[in-house]
């Protein structure tokens, strides 16, 4: 179960988690709770982990995105996204990078409960 779980998490496959562990509880709760206690947290670590890595990417891709030109450091394209959208490019980074982690994070917290 661990090993489906940590496929799950690399795939975001929530759904199949879901679906994992409802069977994985069926079969477990009258026999070993403790061991679908340790599936769960194992499960919610692994997202949470998951997530981290996320946000330290988004920021490590902001940083390197500001660094990419030191002598244009805005550039005609930064600068016309800043006044269309009004975003920087860290919110585009964490929307690219780090939401789809903390919707995963979410759903797990939810199968879970």
């Amino acid at each position: 179960m661990k090993k489906y779980l940590t496929l799950c998490v690399e795939l975001k496959e929530s759904l199949m988690a879901k679906d994992g562990l409802h069977q994985y509880k069926t079969i477990t709760q009258n026999i070993n709770i403790k061991s679908l206690e340790e599936v769960i947290n194992l499960y919610i670590s692994m997202a949470e982990e998951k997530a981290e890595e996320a946000k330290k990417k988004a920021t490590d891709a902001n940083v390197i995105a500001d660094v990419d030109d030191l002598e244009n450091l805005n550039s005609p394209e930064s600068v016309l996204l800043k006044a269309v959208s009004g975003e920087s490019s860290q919110d585009r980074a964490d929307r690219d990078l780090l939401a789809p982690w903390l919707k995963f994070v979410w759903e797990s917290y939810k199968q879970s409960l």
